[in-house]
């Protein structure tokens, strides 16, 4: 598929049935493209499909994967035949200098050599591991991991493979099980590759450039610290060397369940990981201004455009999924003033008391500002909020253990509108929840990046309250005025 983002819109590109004439269903059909889409110097993007799964009862065989490419300057593609009789593709890696391309099939993970001027195949060989890809260094070797992780590497200026181990520590590096999937990114001089495993997220580096006996590896640490971390694919170096990776973590933040997933960043010049609360909890309170920062100036409206970009996304990811709890909140505030019971607003924030309760909501909206961190505005919440009532806590990011404890012992229900925060003490949620809407927002709330600057800028949480909470007003009185 190609996206084009200005107008929103897709269109295929490759359909692999079409463009390689076949007909076959069930288990010996093209079921996926499971590769990267490998963008060579020239722009043509290279891929490869594979089989499936075979269902009860269906007894064909897979023939197997094919090698295509797509040209976007002139929307053609192109069918380089099947590298491998009954194996799927799993990588594919163009030298297009060399007018080579290196394939890895699956299930049983042969490497496979394409030539584009004779046009046929061989296999280099060894076995690899699975879903292993193909790196090309700088001085034109392309390197993989064996099926017994060792760092194979094959010189096409003289055809030759090698096969190293991989020493990490002064020992060989060896997979802890068959989740120690391995995703792999070349660094930015192409001498050495940067690898995190699936089930650990610990960055390593490894020397490709070298030809001794052995590979040496050296472990930066852990990217991430999380209960069973997942990390699958999603490695990759910007122009500016610094790495990204996106790992997955169980979610014990108590707000919601499943999975948190953390996009990570790391800076191999500084050697230091410049994001999250390992950096920012040392200068918290201590620390106002950045004076070792140095920002380039900004074209005029450019900070505009990236926010309301990003409002644009939270506000269509709203949309998309929390409608249902919105409704399922109306329902409940809509009975309570019916029965001429106001709703406690408890808010918080510098624009909500500019809006709560001075419009049509005044009907079931009582606006008391409720910041955690104030002693005053948690005694004025406890006087102004009844036993049993009924509480819409408009807040930032997770619920603070001391305001549900109040909460709780006034045996209070309550209509949750927040986003998710990994501190534990924001991680505790009222007894009687009625309903919980996510706004959205990312821990941190600041959400357009600035060139040169590690912290991002424009909070959205202030918007987002809005948007939560006149949509929650809009039903509530849609659901009054239809009693009426």
């Amino acid at each position: 598929m190609a996206f084009d983002p200005r107008t929103e819109k897709q269109r295929i590109v490759i359909d692999t049935r079409k463009l390689c004439g076949l007909q076959a269903t069930g288990y010996a059909a093209q079921a996926k493209i499971h590769t990267r889409n490998f963008v060579g110097p020239s722009g043509k993007i290279y891929c490869g499909s594979k089989q499936g799964y075979r269902r009860e009862g269906d007894r064909s065989e897979y023939p197997g994967g094919y090698l295509m490419v797509y040209d976007p300057r002139t929307s053609q593609g192109e069918n380089l035949g099947m590298p491998l009789a009954g194996q799927g593709l799993i990588d594919v890696t163009a030298d297009e200098r060399h007018g080579l391309i290196y394939v890895v099939t699956c299930e049983d993970q042969h490497w496979m050599l394409y030539d584009t001027a004779t046009r046929k195949y061989r296999e280099l060989g060894p076995l690899l591991t699975p879903y292993a890809s193909t790196l090309l260094g700088a001085d034109g070797r392309a390197s993989v991991i064996t099926k017994d992780f060792e760092l194979a590497q094959y010189d096409p200026a003289d055809g030759k493979i090698t096969v190293r181990p991989i020493m990490l520590g002064g020992q060989k590096l060896t997979p802890s099980n068959s989740s120690a999937i391995p995703t792999w990114v070349l660094s930015a001089d192409g001498r050495k590759a940067w690898l995190v495993l699936m089930n650990d997220p610990t960055l390593v580096e490894i020397d490709l450039a070298g030809k001794g006996s052995s590979a040496p590896a050296v472990s930066h640490g852990k990217i991430i610290e999380g209960k069973n971390p997942d990390c699958r694919c999603a490695l990759s170096l910007s122009p500016d060397g610094r790495l990204y990776a996106v790992v997955r973590v169980d979610n014990d933040t108590g707000f919601g369940s499943g999975y948190l997933h953390h996009l990570l960043r790391y800076d191999p010049r500084s050697g230091k990981y410049p994001d999250g609360p390992a950096w920012g909890e040392p200068l918290l309170g201590k620390k106002q201004f950045h004076d070792e920062y140095r920002v380039s100036p900004i074209p005029a409206g450019q900070l505009g455009r990236e926010y309301l970009a990003q409002i644009h996304y939270l506000l269509r990811r709203f949309q998309r999924t929390q409608l249902a709890a919105v409704r399922s909140a109306a329902d409940v505030i809509a009975t309570e003033a019916r029965q001429g019971r106001p709703v406690v607003v408890a808010s918080t924030g510098h624009m909500s008391s500019y809006y709560i309760g001075r419009g049509e909501d005044v009907v079931w909206a009582r606006n008391i500002e409720t910041h955690d961190n104030l002693a005053a505005q948690m005694r004025s919440f406890d006087a102004g909020s009844g036993h049993g009532a009924l509480i819409l806590r408009l807040g930032y990011a997770g619920l603070h253990k001391d305001l549900t404890d109040l909460m709780d012992r006034k045996q209070q229900r309550v209509v949750l509108v927040t986003a998710e925060s990994p501190r534990p003490e924001f991680a505790a949620l009222p007894k009687n929840l009625v309903a919980r809407i996510d706004m959205g927002v990312v821990f941190g709330d600041a959400c357009v990046p600035v060139e040169g600057y590690p912290l991002r800028v424009l909070p959205s949480s202030g918007v987002m309250q809005i948007a939560a909470y006149e949509a929650i007003n809009v039903e509530v009185l849609a659901r009054i005025g239809a009693r009426r």
